[in-house]
């Protein structure tokens, strides 16, 4: 029938609302009796939740933020997902659940200096750390992973999410809708997302307490590296021992050098160009007949001064100098063992560039940026080193200066006169430094404190 006047009008819209609101009403109740008949102790849950707030006279606002947890944490809820794909994880084998863990969270650690560099060294470990040593979490939007000060237990990875790290530990307001702004000059936020680290300290500096406060702005996942099982897992095997002591004193001495510090890593870049894959600091080329009894001086003191600075990055190595006379079997190992090092310490005598094997170590050194250090033997009775002139490349060239048995062993490792010519020209560039064993203990180590200055500087390169 058509309404006549105003008054029915008005009664027939909110016989309308009164209706809608108890439609909404009643489907919600419909939805999560199903719900709850699907999943019966998150229903139960749910329930003791609701009367144990009621009972101690929680805020409604906390009260609200606890029944929002709890929603998501039901079976259709925003970590129904990740329950879901735990339960199906208990279903497979140990041997495919150990695989599934590696194939999807290596990749992920693989972004981070340490694991990327255990990934080649100890691939059994990093395994192991996927599959024993990380758990998932999952924070609502507007809630703390962590507060200013509590104690940390575990390296956090964003995998999906938006985050804000605040420090020295001060909160933004949840109605803020600009979280990256502040009203104190001393307080920083610093946006964190996908792929960023946090507390990586945790897993080498014992009793790591967190330095600031972490908020979620959107619903986020996060995977969390123990630091107990990470200790556990890199005990239990030896080939990645040395690596995490190399990575821990690299880690450590890179906070000492910080103004501030604080959870989120954000000097992920100039952590690796520190952390250094090397098994020896400096290199000894030399010409056996020539300086075989210097090459061995030199290795014994450089060895005492690197061992006796305990903060040196190379006191932790555990062969720092290497002569090429030891433990070498092959020109391959010869190569490997430079492109391993540091630094390349060059005895310049009259027949060094006339031996083969030491071209090959310039040339492998060159070929991969190794810094070159030229030493000088001053030697009583030694003939005096000449440096390379033009006259000289041009032999060099000209196939005059090298024999063909030696041409011939540069030619099976693919080493042409040009690269020779080349690195030779580069390990002279720099002043040659002197080193005499034959004077004073006093002269010596002044000489060998320069030599040692000169090799540090590749740990700025």
């Amino acid at each position: 029938l058509p309404l006549e006047n105003n008054l029915e009008k008005l009664f027939a819209s909110l016989l309308a609302i009164v209706g809608l609101v108890f439609s909404a009403v009643f489907t919600s109740l419909v939805t999560a009796t199903v719900f709850g008949l699907n999943d019966p102790g998150h229903a139960a849950l749910q329930r003791t939740c609701r009367s144990y707030l009621n009972h101690h006279h929680v805020t409604d606002d906390f009260a609200t933020r606890v029944k929002r947890h709890m929603a998501a944490r039901g079976e259709f809820g925003t970590c129904g997902k990740a329950q879901r794909e735990l339960k199906l994880l208990e279903e497979l084998p140990e041997v495919l659940r150990v695989e599934l863990h590696e194939l999807v969270r290596a990749p992920i650690l693989s972004a981070l200096p340490f694991f990327s560099k255990l990934a080649d060294a100890s691939a059994v470990t990093l395994r192991q750390i996927c599959h024993r040593g990380i758990s998932s979490g999952f924070t609502l939007s507007g809630e703390v992973c962590f507060h200013v000060g509590s104690s940390c237990s575990a390296m956090r990875i964003i995998e999906t999410g938006d985050l804000v790290y605040v420090y020295p530990g001060r909160s933004p307001s949840r109605t803020d809708d600009d979280w990256i702004e502040s009203e104190q000059e001393e307080t920083a936020f610093i946006p964190v997302g996908k792929g960023d680290a946090l507390s990586e300290a945790v897993l080498w500096i014992p009793r790591w307490e967190h330095l600031g406060t972490l908020w979620a702005k959107t619903d986020s996942n996060t995977l969390e590296i123990h630091a107990h099982f990470f200790e556990e897992v890199v005990q239990n095997h030896s080939s990645a021992q040395p690596l995490a002591v190399q990575y821990a004193k690299f880690y450590v001495s890179y906070l000492n050098r910080l103004d501030r510090l604080t959870d989120v890593m954000v000097a992920t870049d100039d952590c690796q160009s520190e952390f250094r894959d090397k098994d020896h600091y400096v290199f000894i080329s030399h010409f056996k007949q020539e300086s075989g009894t210097e090459a061995t001086l030199l290795r014994s003191e450089l060895t005492e001064l690197i061992m006796k600075d305990t903060s040196h990055p190379a006191a932790d190595l555990p062969q720092p100098v290497f002569v090429d006379t030891e433990n070498l079997v092959s020109l391959g190992g010869l190569k490997r063992a430079v492109s391993k090092s540091d630094n390349l310490l060059v005895l310049l005598t009259p027949g060094l560039f006339r031996r083969p094997w030491c071209l090959v170590e310039l040339v492998t050194a060159c070929e991969n940026d190794i810094n070159m250090v030229p030493v000088l033997v001053q030697r009583v009775g030694m003939e005096d080193f000449r440096h390379p002139d033009d006259q000289f490349y041009k032999l060099l060239q000209s196939g005059a200066i090298l024999a063909q048995p030696e041409l011939e062993i540069l030619e099976a490792e693919g080493i042409s006169l040009c690269n020779v010519e080349r690195a030779i020209r580069t390990a002279c560039r720099q002043i040659a430094l002197p080193f005499s064993p034959h004077r004073s203990a006093n002269v010596r180590r002044a000489e060998l404190e320069d030599i040692m200055k000169r090799c540090d500087t590749s740990l700025l390169l």
